[in-house]
């Protein structure tokens, strides 16, 4: 059987027409590294729409593992994030208009997850 990474990323938004974690999972979609077989998604960038998109590519491909990619702007390098909070906060709205403030992400959920990459 062969494994299976799910790589995602967001499509372009704030007005781009493009977003660079798009293009590198575009570039890398179908490839092998080490054995394992490299499926992606572009994630709209919509609030729940995202969420329920990254749901049915786990249900559909079953991976090993999933890296989400994302574009944190400031940074002079890649970077793991750690630690993903259940809270949301946009700076500026979402493909489809939404701008949460301090919510929840899952209401009742854990109040956080951590990575388990190295």
């Amino acid at each position: 059987m062969t494994r299976t990474i799910l790589l995602t990323g967001f499509g372009p938004f704030g007005g781009a027409t493009t977003n660079p974690a798009m293009e590198i999972v575009e570039a890398l979609d179908g490839s092998e590294i080490e054995g394992c077989k490299v499926v992606t998604r572009i994630l709209p960038v919509e609030r729940f729409a995202a969420i329920a998109a990254l749901r049915e590519a786990i249900e559909t491909h079953a991976p090993e593992t999933v890296v989400s990619l994302g574009v944190a702007v400031g940074r002079t390098a890649i970077s793991i994030e750690k630690v993903a909070i259940n809270f949301d906060d946009f700076r500026i709205p979402d493909n489809a208009g939404n701008q949460p403030i301090g919510e929840p992400i899952e209401v009742g959920g854990a109040d956080a997850h951590f990575t388990t990459l190295p």
